[in-house]
């Protein structure tokens, strides 16, 4: 009898063990997540730069629920490595793939499970997108203003354009009087307020700038294209960098000193503040710049935007219109070049 009693204990504590043993092991094994498919489908031609959505069957199963991406091949992820999943989707922005090549998205993630997966997307970079890439390349020193809308006069279209990054340098100028023979003789007063190459141009006339820009195959931009490049992508806002005055001269070289301006009665070297959203410098404060248009409508006036170190920040509104006569030259007042279509 008690041998029987023993035997059948034993079995009982044998099956209690193997139970938990099991129920264990269950809830460790968590899921497997599986790629459904991509679009672009795996395989299939992209443009250099785009969007590629990657699909999973269950992101619950994907630990975090997020998932990492590199490039083999040159190339940029916009908004990685690491992605979150939405509705068991992954959205890659890229750029710059090599064209004509066949460049490879590696995707990896863990597994709730507590393997790792992993899936390799190939795809073959159409060759087409880099024309259009070498065709829009900017000029040296140049910078790429795309196609939109200025909020000049309620509303411009204006076309892709290039302008200058920086304004119109004393340098740039006197290579320009020395090739050209033209006739420039306020070298004095330029040093006073430009004390070097590197230095914008200042005490220019309209005609004074023109004459540059036509010896450069370029041009002056109109106020569109002005206001525009200005806004550096912003909509609505007071500055060229937005609404704060506080940071005013971490980016213009204006009346007074403070943040990154340290040139009070001077023009400051080109460049040496933070650029506006499109990488254009000194768009607000330094020197005044001249645009193409006659000033409402006058025929001996034309217009200057931008204000210049000698002014407040009032006159930094990016809408802020100046004007002055053709010829006359002035001790804040100088230019940057565009070229493009008007």
């Amino acid at each position: 009898m008690y041998k029987v009693n023993f035997v059948i204990q034993r079995s009982v504590i044998s099956l209690l063990v193997m139970v938990v043993w099991v129920g264990c092991g269950e809830e460790d094994l968590g899921g497997v997540a599986k790629v459904m498919g991509t679009l672009p489908a795996i395989g299939s031609q992209i443009d250099s730069e785009g969007v590629l959505v990657i699909t999973f069957d269950d992101s619950s199963n994907v630990e975090k629920g997020i998932i990492t991406v590199t490039v083999h091949e040159r190339g940029f992820l916009e908004n990685g490595p690491s992605l979150p999943l939405v509705d068991n989707q992954a959205t890659i922005n890229y750029s710059g793939l090599v064209s004509g090549k066949v460049t490879v998205f590696i995707v990896s993630w863990k597994n709730t499970a507590g393997t790792v997966g992993t899936v390799k997307a190939s795809f073959q970079v159409n060759e087409k997108k880099l024309v259009e890439e070498v065709e829009v390349r900017p000029p040296p020193g140049m910078v790429l203003i795309p196609k939109g809308v200025s909020s000049f006069l309620v509303g411009v279209d204006v076309n892709a354009f290039y302008m200058d990054k920086y304004e119109v340098t004393v340098g740039q100028f006197k290579k320009f009087v020395n090739r050209t023979g033209y006739e420039y003789n306020r070298w004095g007063v330029v040093s006073v307020y430009s004390p070097t190459d590197r230095h914008p141009m200042i005490e220019l006339s309209w005609r004074d700038a023109t004459a540059y820009c036509e010896w450069a195959g370029k041009r002056l931009p109109t106020e569109a294209e002005w206001e525009y490049a200005a806004r550096g992508g912003l909509v609505d806002k007071i500055y060229s960098w937005g609404d704060d005055e506080s940071v005013a001269r971490d980016y213009a070289n204006c009346e007074g000193i403070g943040g990154k301006d340290q040139w009070d009665q001077s023009t400051a070297l080109v460049g040496s503040l933070k650029p506006n959203g499109y990488g254009l410098f000194d768009m607000s404060g330094n020197v005044w710049e001249w645009c193409q248009d006659w000033y409402d409508g006058g025929k001996d006036i034309r217009v200057l935007r931008g204000g210049s170190w000698a002014n407040g920040t009032n006159r930094l509104h990016v809408p802020y219109r100046f004007f002055n006569t053709l010829n006359n030259r002035y001790f804040n007042s100088g230019f940057r070049c565009v070229s493009g279509l008007n």
